[in-house]
């Protein structure tokens, strides 16, 4: 089975259904703290270091759930508006085609289906202190923590070559085969040479690759390689026994909000979760 599809079964069914359960069985201002101390923990693992732009005003929406839960404040329409309009503005450049593959899924996840409807409901989120339907937006750093760590944590420049252009680097007749065949190609799509030309070039280059087998095994021992079973996907557990550990402190508390949840919070917002502590 592809691991992306088995991590994302051993996520739900393992990590997540236990959890879900106990978030379940929270009033709603819990809920809400619970919540808000997944969104802290996004603050410097993606705004800081890879959008400091928006770190701005997801701080904005940090401060606001804090102001909800601590002193019962409620956000201005115009201010939960802004935050709405940041938050389209994030998902439009998507289709730019100007950011990076990372940041583009780490967007994917963050904002279409948890920080958009999130932020358009700020106001009755604050104003009931219970996050209605968005309850589950405390698995946000899970999802991210799962993504990272299968397709980001290891990459190395080694994974955005091909085995040629690696080769090519390290011997000079691998890289004068590969010139000559990516001219044989450009004279082939021209329709200047016949098909059985332009292949005898991409032959002449793989015959002269397989000389060289220890680079082929270096190149092979370079390139990412993503953990091979779902129990090995460690930065996803830790995340998973963050929010465990979450529901036990709120279980502690009969009432919110206390200076504990305050401690708890501000450190949560200098906690980066996608590096190993």
């Amino acid at each position: 089975m592809d691991i992306n599809v088995a991590a994302s079964k051993y996520k739900e069914g393992i990590l997540l259904a236990p959890l879900e359960a106990k978030m379940e069985q929270l009033s709603g201002e819990k809920q809400l703290a619970l919540c808000l101390m997944s969104l802290e923990r996004l603050y410097t693992t993606y705004f800081v270091k890879y959008d400091k732009k928006g770190a701005k005003n997801f701080a904005k929406v940090l401060d606001i759930l804090e102001q909800a839960l601590f002193a019962g404040e409620i956000p201005e329409p115009d201010i939960v508006e802004q935050l709405a309009d940041w938050c389209d503005q994030c998902v439009d450049k998507m289709d730019d085609g100007r950011i990076s593959e990372w940041k583009q899924c780490a967007i994917e996840i963050l904002f279409p289906d948890c920080l958009c409807q999130f932020v358009e409901s700020l106001a009755g989120i604050c104003r009931q202190k219970n996050p209605f339907e968005f309850g589950d937006i405390y698995q946000i750093g899970v999802d991210l923590c799962e993504m990272y760590e299968l397709d980001f944590l290891h990459t190395t420049e080694v994974d955005f070559m091909s085995l040629h252009d690696f080769l090519a680097m390290r011997h000079k007749d691998v890289a004068d085969a590969v010139q000559k065949a990516r001219e044989k190609a450009a004279l082939y799509k021209q329709k200047k040479i016949p098909r059985q030309e332009y292949f005898e070039a991409l032959d002449a280059l793989d015959d002269l690759c397989s000389k060289y087998p220890e680079d082929g095994h270096l190149y092979d021992n370079l390139r990412k390689k993503p953990p091979e079973h779902p129990q090995d996907i460690i930065l996803m557990h830790i995340e998973a026994e963050r929010i465990e550990g979450d529901l036990l402190f709120l279980e502690r508390f009969a009432e919110l909000p206390n200076d504990e949840l305050r401690d708890r919070l501000k450190g949560y917002r200098q906690l980066n979760i996608l590096k190993f502590s």
